[in-house]
């Protein structure tokens, strides 16, 4: 079984984007061989509604995220765009010291100008352009959203931002009518040397919260204590 800390909870950071890949990598493996052996009503029915496909998987198909990377030149207009698979989200605080989630995913899509940086194979030199990440349709299931806390610089700092991210009703793009409710936070305290990690979770039979600190684990009686200045990683479920 995958574990990325084999010590326990406490740990030095890793890259979370290349955890998770490497996480979801494992979970796949499990689960293809798991369905050629094991006959289970609800993967046979999610694999009805969801047609296979080529290199498809029910991890791919739950956590996929399609992205793409466009550069035009502001001279001819000539177009570069490249799309890439991720299977987490991860999103730049910059300096505020409180910010709304749906404001960080604004700004992952937002209109950057590259100002004579851009080789144009057109024009054949360095070129003005404009650089635009989009977040392609459909949206996957589920998504895991990345708050990147840390630097990697000289200074080694954690950005310590309050991320005010909702618990319901996320809409991740202004031009898809999906919803996506809270179910798991991943916090760390600490810095990049090391720390502590714990997690919030929803259980979805009685519809409470309940935190996951190595051996301790009790409801979380108001809702407002899951929003904190710790949370690394948000796990969010489209609403059906």
């Amino acid at each position: 079984m995958w574990d990325p800390v084999s010590s326990g909870s406490d740990c030095s950071i890793w890259d979370m984007s290349q955890l998770v890949d490497q996480a979801i990598d494992t979970l796949c493996k499990i689960f293809t061989e798991a369905a050629e052996t094991v006959n289970d009503a609800p993967l046979s029915e999610f694999k009805q509604n969801n047609p296979s496909r080529e290199q498809s998987s029910i991890i791919i198909d739950l956590f996929r995220i399609r992205t793409e990377s466009a550069v035009t030149c502001l001279e001819f207009g000539t177009r570069d765009a490249n799309e890439e698979t991720t299977y987490c989200l991860p999103l730049s605080l910059g300096n505020e010291s409180e910010v709304p989630l749906n404001k960080l995913v604004n700004d992952f899509l937002k209109e950057e100008l590259l100002d004579g940086l851009y080789y144009c194979s057109n024009c054949q030199e360095l070129r003005s352009a404009k650089q635009k990440t989009s977040i392609c349709h459909p949206l996957p299931p589920v998504i895991i959203i990345q708050l990147k806390r840390f630097t990697f610089d000289e200074t080694n700092e954690k950005l310590n931002a309050l991320v005010e991210y909702p618990l319901e009703s996320l809409k991740v793009l202004n031009d898809d009518n999906s919803f996506y409710d809270l179910v798991a936070v991943s916090n760390h305290t600490g810095n990049l040397i090391g720390g502590h990690y714990t997690t919030y979770a929803k259980n979805d039979e009685d519809k409470a919260w309940y935190p996951f600190d190595d051996d301790r684990i009790c409801e979380i009686t108001d809702e407002k204590d899951i929003v904190t200045k710790n949370a690394y990683i948000l796990v969010y479920v489209k609403r059906m």
